[in-house]
């Protein structure tokens, strides 16, 4: 079965792409505009909560969406913005788990962790890093945490993408990563779930004038799916890239065999004026109905079935086992 899943990193403000020195979170107001849309899917959204969104008054929305079951919580780690702060560390410069040393990572996830469960009354069980910044102390601190569910990879990714950690060889399905190497399979508790990363502007034509002359019996559909997914990836966002890219990606992950679609957003792109690509309340329209356009796409053309993060891994991952 081919599944959809939408998931939501919440955060602060960043006008015009920049961490501000007094964090301000007007983002949270388009969000419950976002949460009508996916319900009108059928879609559960999965809303990643960095540090600053765990405080009232801005936690009660998302408390009163979880008790309607119409959403899940995680949370979302952003060193930068993360108690407790060593006397010289910035909290204006953005940094990944990645970035941190063993120790740093391990008090400030534990500290996030507690600050979660005091303001819900429950233990978060899916985490996101910062900028795909997986580490492996960040992994092995959630594994004491009993955190269940990561989704921070970027398959095909890396570095190069502004990345913490290098994914490129990581796998575009869920599996579980190993603890040494976040980016391989090996044989951690925890799930790691990819976002859908495909190319943004792939050499159809070239690729298709070559398979013309392969033999009709080779299955040609999926050669091009593949040998497109093997050039330049970006993840599948609404808010950086337009419908056709959108559906293009959406297709080439059905056609390669891929099991789902793992759509990403950042809060702050939602809302006008706070972020560097959203910037007037035409824009945010605009972004409003590509994203109707594309979960219409997938779900009444593709057949996407809507899950959550935690179903999914739940029903297709075994613990302790290679995906």
């Amino acid at each position: 079965m081919f599944s959809i899943m939408v998931s939501v990193t919440v955060s602060n403000d960043r006008p015009n792409g920049d961490i501000q020195a007094r964090g301000t979170l007007r983002n949270l107001q388009t969000l419950p505009r976002f949460q009508r849309l996916c319900e009108r899917y059928g879609i559960q959204p999965t809303y990643f909560l960095s540090y600053p969104v765990l405080k009232p008054p801005h936690i009660q929305w998302f408390q009163e969406a979880y008790d309607r079951q119409s959403c899940e919580l995680g949370i979302f780690f952003q060193p930068w913005a993360t108690p407790p702060f060593a006397a010289h560390e910035s909290r204006l410069v953005e940094t990944t788990p990645s970035d941190c040393s063993p120790s740093t990572v391990r008090a400030k996830l534990k500290y996030l962790h507690s600050e979660f469960t005091a303001a819900n009354g429950f233990s978060p069980r899916l985490h996101r890093a910062e900028g795909g910044g997986l580490s492996s102390a960040c992994l092995q601190t959630m594994e004491s945490l009993k955190l269940e569910v990561d989704a921070s990879a970027f398959p095909g990714m890396g570095p190069s993408n502004g990345l913490g950690t290098d994914w490129h060889s990581a796998p575009r399905v869920a599996y579980h990563p190993s603890l040494q190497s976040p980016a391989n399979r090996g044989h951690s508790k925890v799930i790691e779930l990819p976002y859908t990363t495909g190319p943004k502007h792939p050499p159809l034509g070239l690729l298709r004038k070559v398979t013309s002359y392969l033999p009709r019996w080779l299955p040609v559909d999926s050669i091009v799916s593949h040998a497109l997914l093997k050039t330049e990836q970006c993840p599948l966002d609404p808010c950086t890239l337009d419908s056709n890219q959108l559906g293009m990606i959406a297709d080439i992950t059905l056609a390669a065999g891929l099991p789902y679609l793992h759509l990403t957003v950042r809060s702050e792109h939602l809302h006008p004026g706070e972020s560097r690509g959203n910037l007037t309340n035409a824009m945010t329209e605009k972004r409003f109905e590509k994203i109707d356009q594309f979960l219409r796409y997938a779900v009444d053309r593709l057949r996407a079935a809507p899950t959550t993060l935690s179903d999914y891994a739940r029903q297709h991952c075994t613990p302790g086992t290679p995906a």
